[in-house]
């Protein structure tokens, strides 16, 4: 225990420390559920942080499938049909279950869930109760109730995946993790659900993918830097109408927070391949 007796409660928050003492106390106890906030706000080196392990991983898995849920279900054409005052014929009547080059159901699907641990388990279990294929990707193979490839075999998986959920926390092996090659390796079919950490994706080459409709869409709780950026306006703002189509986004709340902002991609937005 560092020589400071104090413990303290970390939120993540823009305000900084409130008073000098912060940053000296020998026990952290964040509610975030990685601790790399918690790393980079100040504290002393030798200070114990605890993260909040365990505290989301309901909240986050049920957030992810939610997501996954509204490309699916074609929620985001039905919002638009409503907004243009239209009946949505080209979803009624008789539908293949699997059309090819587009992913219309969880039965089946081969979901991919990138980052095996506690959130990663929770949502491989909520996607095999609607009848899809599960497979965890970990730092090593293995059987964690699911078949679980290591990092190095994904490049073999990712042509076949239907729908990549990304639960990878910020690390130096982690950042851009989702690169370019890995994008075009994903079938046109597939969706990107991040749940994880804005770092890990590289966001110029998932626009670039979006753009050229090399995957089908994407759905991302979180940037690299937020709030968004401007290249990720959402639908409607004339000036940006030559990206990515963003169709739904709230208040982020995946992980229980209540905090009230709206951006494009990060925040629950869901972004379909424009026609």
């Amino acid at each position: 225990m560092p020589s400071s007796d104090c413990v303290g409660e970390y939120r993540r928050s823009a305000r900084g420390f409130r008073s000098p003492h912060e940053r000296n106390v020998g026990l952290i106890q964040a509610l975030l559920a990685g601790p790399d906030a918690v790393r980079a706000a100040g504290f002393t080196p030798d200070a114990a942080i605890c993260a909040g392990v365990g505290l989301h991983s309901k909240t986050v898995a049920e957030h992810a499938l939610a997501l996954t849920l509204n490309f699916v279900r074609f929620l985001p054409t039905l919002a638009q049909a409503t907004v243009e005052h239209r009946w949505a014929e080209e979803l009624g009547g008789a539908q293949e279950l699997h059309p090819k080059d587009q992913v219309t159901t969880l039965l089946d699907a081969n979901v991919l869930v990138w980052g095996f641990g506690s959130i990663g388990q929770e949502t491989a279990r909520l996607f095999k109760a609607f009848g899809a294929n599960v497979t965890g990707v970990a730092q090593s193979a293995g059987a964690l109730g699911f078949p679980v490839i290591a990092t190095e075999q994904i490049d073999e998986y990712l042509p076949t995946t239907d729908i990549l959920v990304m639960v990878l926390p910020t690390s130096n092996s982690t950042f851009k993790a989702l690169d370019a090659h890995k994008l075009q390796l994903l079938p046109k079919r597939a969706y990107l659900i991040n749940v994880g950490r804005g770092t890990t994706v590289d966001e110029d080459a998932l626009v670039a993918a979006l753009n050229s409709g090399s995957i089908a869409g994407a759905a991302l709780d979180v940037t690299a830097t937020e709030t968004a950026p401007l290249r990720f306006a959402p639908v409607g703002c004339e000036e940006y109408r030559d990206y990515p189509a963003c169709r739904r986004w709230s208040p982020r709340k995946s992980g229980g927070t209540d905090r009230p902002q709206y951006s494009c991609l990060p925040h629950r937005c869901c972004c379909e391949r424009v026609p």
